[in-house]
């Protein structure tokens, strides 16, 4: 097993730029989430890659630049890069041990250096005028799909972050980042946010999207189902009493004012409460956080129907989701042709 993970932490490293696009594949995602030194090697690489990017945003691309360049290589068309010649014999091949975290945030940093002088040259912040803090540091906006209203509802509300300016929003509608989103107890909403990722808002609840880094949110109140994509730039939604760290995957959220709880039905997240207590919660499992003790994580009976309602409301999102849970029977009481969805819930032995 130590082999193993070793391995996969040196993958990491190779493949660092591509975690930090969201191009990387699944199970590298899954391996940090899993990986205390891989996931401290993330944060620090997209910590710094913010930095690098916000260094670059005062940045103008001189308007001779290119004919600068042109000017350069033509003054000297022999000039070539070569690389010294071998002397001695050659050398055999080093043998690769596990990886050291020194050794990987050198990677890091190799790499890092490499995107900050890219950033530069292509003269990164350079977008004039709108919300250009905005779209460097990647702060969610986005514009809703869908709007399911019962009888006597006022429908989905966009205000600013301290509630104020309401404004009511038809499908169709955008909202701005650093906006809180409102339904009331008749309305439910769906919303694609500026990254990809669907958030479909249950009765009742707050979404406020948050302008203090890229990706982030709190949810106030209520219940949200959320499908994330993978990003550079991981997902948090900050709760009550805690916070959520979204590793690029499908999940039910709900918060009140002392409690929290999620249900994964795809990938990983991690829930921390207020003392930085946490707990990797995995497709299929459940997780809680109650006043006085610390986040606990248990198998998830229910994430199915956790995430019903969204589906129900606005459709399948995915047509292959598969049984909720690890599947249910139907039955019927004596004399009733209704058949009780649930009325024998499977457990796991």
């Amino acid at each position: 097993m130590e082999n193993s993970r070793s391995k996969e932490c040196v993958e990491v490293a190779e493949r660092l730029a591509e975690v930090l696009d969201g191009s990387a594949d699944e199970r590298i995602y899954e391996h940090i989430a899993s990986c205390d030194m891989c996931r401290d090697v993330r944060h620090e690489a997209e910590r710094a890659l913010l930095v690098a990017r916000d260094a670059g945003g005062d940045y103008r691309e001189p308007s001779d630049l290119e004919a600068r360049l042109d000017r350069a290589l033509a003054s000297d068309p022999e000039a070539k890069v070569t690389a010294p010649e071998p002397k001695g014999p050659a050398a055999a091949p080093p043998k690769h041990g596990p990886p050291s975290a020194r050794t990987i945030r050198w990677v890091a940093g190799g790499l890092l250096a490499a995107a900050a002088a890219i950033l530069v040259i292509r003269g990164a912040g350079t977008e004039s005028g709108g919300d250009t803090s905005a779209r460097r540091a990647g702060g969610w906006r986005g514009v809703v799909e869908r709007v399911a209203v019962a009888s006597g509802g006022e429908g989905v509300m966009v205000c600013g972050a301290r509630g104020e300016n309401c404004k009511r929003l038809a499908q169709g509608g955008e909202f701005p980042a650093a906006a809180l989103l409102k339904t009331d107890a008749r309305t439910r909403a769906r919303v694609r946010l500026s990254d990809g990722s669907i958030v479909t808002l249950e009765r009742s609840t707050e979404l406020l999207l948050l302008d203090e880094g890229p990706r982030r949110a709190r949810l106030v109140r209520g219940a949200l189902t959320a499908d994330v994509t993978h990003a550079a730039d991981e997902a948090r939604i900050d709760l009550p009493r805690g916070a959520l760290a979204v590793h690029g995957t499908k999940f039910a959220l709900r918060a009140e004012e002392t409690l929290a709880s999620v249900d994964v039905a795809r990938g990983s997240v991690t829930l921390s409460d207020a003392e930085k207590r946490s707990v990797r919660v995995n497709a299929g499992e459940s997780a809680r956080l109650a006043p006085g003790a610390p986040p606990f994580v248990s198998f998830s009976e229910s994430f199915g129907e956790s995430l019903a309602w969204s589906d129900e409301t606005f459709g399948k999102a995915e047509a292959s989701a598969g049984p909720r849970g690890l599947g249910e029977l139907k039955a019927k009481k004596p004399g009733q042709d209704g058949e009780r969805a649930g009325a024998a819930p499977t457990r796991p032995r």
